[in-house]
């Protein structure tokens, strides 16, 4: 794995249900102008394995897995107010190497959390949504910030039918889940705040990755929710 500058990332795999190469990240569309304070992305050329829940004829109808890799940015806001910054990140996941049955279960989850609670509750995240398209054609979505010129737009490519929700949203953070991870293509989801001036918050942007196991039991072979997270922790700037 390469670093960008002294950012740490983690993974490990748990057991619960939870809530590289770098490449160069997509920018997403923010306004006002920002530029990206820290980003990065796990191994493209060794892309995470991720493999969903069977059915009760699993030779049949074999588990949905694939591959994916994640990316992240932060971004910082030009603005003229001095008592207060503008901060949007951006937590991309990107599926691929489909094979199984997509609409079997296979919860995935991504999470942009804050070191800052947000000033005077002006924070915005990207909405829960359905995807009307099909798996190739991006989803345009704006989260804007009540009170204040600031939206960050994204593009997710979700297949029809599939539904993104968001579970967690408050002044610091924000949780998104997918039941099927089998509709993904490009899971991109946003969040933005102001913070006081000089505040340098932290982010932390968190994957969670369904890998399923396998488990022989009588009277039937079943299988059990199993992820692997990946962390990263933003610079402070």
């Amino acid at each position: 794995m390469v670093t960008r500058n002294t950012r740490r990332w983690t993974a490990t795999v748990v057991m619960a249900m939870v809530l590289g190469v770098v490449g160069v990240p997509a920018q997403a569309a923010v306004v006002p102008s920002a530029k990206i304070v820290d980003s990065g992305c796990s191994s493209q050329t060794k892309k995470m394995k991720w493999i969903g829940s069977d059915s009760k004829d699993r030779y049949s109808f074999p588990r949905p897995q694939g591959s994916v890799y994640v990316c992240f940015e932060v971004y910082k806001l030009s603005d003229k107010n001095p008592k207060a910054d503008y901060y949007a990140v951006v937590a991309r996941s990107v599926w691929s190497s489909f094979s199984g049955t997509p609409t079997f279960e296979a919860y995935a989850y991504q999470t942009i959390s804050s070191s800052s609670r947000s000033v005077s509750n002006y924070y915005a995240a990207t909405n829960s949504f359905t995807a009307s398209k099909s798996c190739s054609d991006p989803v345009s979505i704006s989260a804007s910030v009540p009170g204040l010129p600031i939206s960050v737009g994204v593009k997710p490519k979700i297949c029809k039918g599939y539904k993104v929700t968001r579970t967690v949203y408050d002044d610091h953070q924000a949780t998104w889940s997918v039941q099927k991870a089998g509709g993904l293509r490009t899971l991109e989801t946003s969040y933005s705040q102001e913070v006081k001036q000089g505040a340098k918050p932290q982010y932390t942007v968190r994957f969670s990755i369904p890998q399923y196991k396998w488990v022989e039991a009588t009277p039937r072979d079943y299988t059990v929710k199993r992820f692997k997270v990946v962390t990263f922790h933003s610079d402070r700037r």
